[in-house]
């Protein structure tokens, strides 16, 4: 009797693992991708997406924080069954997922004082200045920069820390999202200015584990009926300002 209920409660669990969709995310994502209250997900777009999507599928949704730098592995384990924030060119290994069409783009920018002089056009303008950038993020535009040391990276877990440390003038400038400045700063004309230099400009897609216990298939299925709905856009226009 004692195996029998054993078997019985791994099955359980094992019943009820299959009907969440655990989410992954990064505790250095920035608003309005996720908003973190205390310690707490509490909103965002990617949480509204990751909602909608395990309703599409009929199954709870469990969201998993990890550092950038651990995430894609947390993928490629099993640990989680999604990360919604991802592109393969991120990762150096992405033929170890399966990764859906792209639902929108991200678009890089640089953040300057308002009082810098000029413009910031290419990389050339950028020479011999201090970079905030966020730690684990990949910048494949700048990483040939970076690593000659054509301009210094400057690393930290967050966008408001790398805004707070332009402000201060501990670095010259920062990379980011137009989602994120947008966000952020708004159009603040007042502190900072944008450079007209597009930085990258990244297809965003959601990378899937192959170990997922909801099938891969069954997910990219669902989000593309998201897609094709227009509820993907409808979010998104939820967290612009």
């Amino acid at each position: 009797m004692r195996w029998v209920s054993g078997v019985i409660l791994v099955l359980a669990a094992a019943t009820a693992s299959a009907q969440t969709l655990v989410v992954g995310y990064s505790d250095s994502d920035p608003e309005p991708y996720y908003f973190v209250e205390e310690g707490n997900l509490v909103g965002g777009f990617f949480f509204d997406l990751g909602k909608e999507l395990g309703k599409q599928l009929g199954v709870s949704v469990d969201f998993k924080a990890f550092p950038r730098k651990r995430i894609e592995d947390a993928l490629a384990a099993g640990e989680v069954d999604v990360l919604p924030f991802e592109n393969p060119g991120w990762d150096v290994k992405s033929e170890r997922f399966v990764w859906s069409k792209p639902y929108f783009v991200k678009k890089s920018l640089i953040l300057l004082p308002r009082l810098h002089t000029g413009d910031v056009t290419s990389a050339a303008d950028l020479r011999g200045q201090r970079i905030g950038t966020i730690l684990g993020y990949y910048y494949a535009t700048l990483e040939t920069d970076f690593s000659t040391g054509f301009f210094e990276r400057e690393d930290v877990q967050t966008l408001k820390q790398n805004l707070a440390k332009l402000r201060a003038g501990r670095i010259d400038a920062l990379v980011a999202s137009d989602n994120e400045l947008d966000w952020a700063v708004g159009l603040d004309s007042t502190t900072f200015k944008r450079g007209s230099w597009i930085v990258e400009s990244t297809p965003v897609s959601m990378a899937i584990s192959v170990l997922s216990r909801l099938a891969p298939e069954n997910i990219l299925k669902a989000l593309e009926a998201l897609q094709k709905a227009g509820a993907i856009q409808r979010i998104w226009t939820k967290y612009q300002r």
